[in-house]
C-alpha cells in the first residue's frame, strides 16, 4: 500500500502529464509543411486559443527559436511548454512532437529498399497535392506574421533589405548573420546610438556650407566683420545641454517577460547547461576527428550532434549537411536518401 502523500504525489504527476499529453499529443501527427506552417499551428493553438503565451511571449519565443541552430519549430514547442508545465513537462512534450515522424519514418525506411526507382504515379500525385497546399499556408502564414512583426518603417527596411541579401547569397551562416546585423541595427536605432553623432555633424557640414556661401557673397567687403550671421551660420552643432531623444531619458518600458511567465532558474544555471553543452560538442568532436575505428553507433550520434549543432536556416541547409554526414559514410544510398527526402517532404 502507498502512503497517502505518494498517492497525492503520484495522481498529480499522471494529471500534470495526462495534460499534457491532451494539448500536443495530436501536434506531431496533424503538422505537415515544414516550420512555417507549423508556427502558424502553434500560433493558432497556444496563444489564440489556449493563450498559454501572449502575443509579444510568442514573438520573442519565434525570434530566439529562428536564431539558434537545429530545427525551429521543435524550439517553439520545447520552449512553449517549458514556460507553462518546466523542464519536465518540456521534455515530454518535446517526445510528443517529435516521436510520431521518427516513427513512421522509421516504418517507412524498413521498406524503401524494395521501392524501385521511382515512386508510384499516385503517390507522386499526392505529393503534389499537399505540396501545393503547403505553399499556400506557408504564404498565408507569413502574411499573418508580417502584420505582428513588421509595424514601423524600420522594420519594413529591415524585411525589405534583409529578403534582398538573401536573394542575392545563400551560405550556411549567411542567415545568421543577417539576423544578428538587423536585431543590432533595431537596438542601435531604438536607443538613439547613432542619432546625436549624425545630427552634430549634420550641423557642422551646414555651419561649414553657410559660412562658405556667405564669404564668397561678401568676399572682399569692408564690412565683413560687421554683418551679422546668415540664417545658415545660425544652425550650429548641437551642444551637450541640448535634449537628445536617447534611451536613458524615455520612459522605462515593460518587461519584456511578464511576471506569470518567469521561470525559477538563475543565470548560473543557465550558464552551466551552456557550458555543459560545449564542453560534450567539443569532446564529441575531439574524440570523432582523433580515433579512428570507432563504433558505427559512435559515428552516427557525432554525425548527428555536428549537423544539429551547425545547421542554421531550415530545409534548404539541412538537406545538403545531412547528405554529406550520412550518404558519405556510406550507410544509405543515394537513391535511398533521395526516396526518403521526398517522403518525409
Amino acid at each position: 500500500m502507498l502512503s497517502p502523500s505518494t498517492e497525492t504525489r503520484l495522481r498529480k504527476t499522471v494529471e500534470y502529464a495526462a495534460n499534457i499529453f491532451k494539448h500536443n499529443w495530436h501536434l506531431g501527427l496533424t503538422a505537415f509543411g515544414g516550420p512555417p506552417v507549423h508556427f502558424k499551428i502553434l500560433h493558432d493553438r497556444f496563444v489564440k486559443r489556449l493563450q498559454w503565451i501572449d502575443e509579444q511571449m510568442y514573438q520573442e519565443l519565434f525570434s530566439i527559436s529562428q536564431a539558434l541552430s537545429g530545427p525551429a519549430s521543435t524550439k517553439m514547442v520545447y520552449c512553449i511548454n517549458l514556460i507553462r508545465h518546466g523542464a519536465p513537462g518540456a521534455i515530454l512534450a518535446f517526445f510528443i512532437w517529435s516521436l510520431p515522424g521518427a516513427v513512421g519514418m522509421y516504418a517507412l525506411s524498413i521498406g524503401v529498399s524494395s521501392i524501385g526507382t521511382s515512386l508510384p504515379r499516385a503517390v507522386y500525385a499526392l505529393l503534389s497535392g499537399l505540396n501545393a497546399a503547403t505553399v499556400g499556408i506557408i504564404a498565408l502564414a507569413a502574411v499573418e506574421l508580417s502584420h505582428k512583426a513588421v509595424t514601423d518603417r524600420l522594420t519594413r527596411t529591415l524585411v525589405f533589405l534583409a529578403a534582398a541579401a538573401g536573394l542575392m547569397y545563400n551560405a550556411l551562416w549567411y542567415f545568421p548573420v543577417l539576423m544578428a546585423a538587423a536585431g543590432v541595427a533595431a537596438v542601435v536605432h531604438d536607443y538613439r546610438w547613432v542619432h546625436r553623432p549624425a545630427r552634430r555633424i549634420i550641423g557642422v557640414l551646414r555651419a561649414l556650407g553657410g559660412r562658405r556661401r556667405e564669404r564668397s557673397r561678401d568676399d572682399g567687403a569692408q564690412g565683413h566683420d560687421l554683418a551679422g550671421p546668415s540664417p545658415a551660420t545660425r544652425i550650429s552643432a548641437p551642444t551637450r545641454d541640448e535634449p537628445v531623444l536617447s534611451g536613458a531619458n524615455t520612459a522605462p518600458e515593460p518587461r519584456i517577460i511578464p511576471k506569470e511567465f518567469r521561470l525559477d532558474f538563475s543565470w548560473k544555471s543557465g550558464t552551466a547547461l551552456i557550458l555543459t553543452f560545449f564542453a560534450t560538442f567539443l569532446t564529441a568532436m575531439i574524440i570523432r576527428g582523433m580515433v579512428a575505428n570507432l563504433p558505427i553507433l559512435y559515428r552516427l550520434f557525432s554525425n548527428l550532434y555536428l549537423a544539429g549543432t551547425i545547421i542554421f536556416g531550415g530545409g534548404p541547409v539541412v538537406i545538403p549537411l545531412l547528405r554529406e554526414y550520412v550518404v558519405a559514410e556510406d550507410w544509405v544510398s543515394p537513391r535511398d536518401f533521395l526516396i526518403g527526402l521526398a517522403i518525409a517532404q
